[in-house]
């Protein structure tokens, strides 16, 4: 199981591990700034892997790290569309996850809903003169003479 850390924005990371694995890697640092404080994250909210464990870059609303976390999820949700019924948030809150398999759950959720659903399909209406029958035989229309 993956271990996470919780960083809030503009906050300063205090874990010392991490902080020297965010001077050693250049593509973590544009999400952090160096201050005369410390290392202090920017303006940004996500999910950073870095070797086996998730760091969250949480929004500062809560006091409760959880709430936070479902704060920030809810705010993912929304700003991609995604749908969620309450048994699907159930189904994740009863298991220890990190944010990806979430993820990954809902989709193959979700996947599975549309392929127990079906393919889509719709009949094109066509009509042209065939020298073979197909679908509908119009009578009428082919009955009318046509004056020379």
């Amino acid at each position: 199981m993956n271990k996470s850390k919780i960083v809030y924005e503009y906050s300063i990371v205090e874990d010392e591990i991490l902080n020297k694995y965010i001077l050693e890697h250049k593509e973590l640092q544009k999400y952090f700034k160096l201050d005369f404080n410390g290392l202090k994250s920017k303006q940004y909210c996500g999910v950073l892997n870095a070797k086996d464990e998730d760091i969250y870059l949480l929004p500062k609303i809560a006091k409760d790290d959880e709430k936070n976390l479902d704060i920030f999820i809810y705010m993912l949700m929304f700003a991609y569309d995604i749908k969620l019924e309450n048994e699907d948030i159930a189904s994740c809150k009863n298991e220890e996850h990190n944010i990806l398999e979430v993820f990954i759950q809902l989709f193959a959720q979700r996947l599975f809903k549309e392929f127990k659903s079906g393919v889509y399909k719709e009949y094109v209406a066509e009509q042209e003169n065939l020298t073979t029958l197909r679908g509908k035989y119009l009578i009428n229309e082919n009955l009318e003479t046509t004056p020379l």
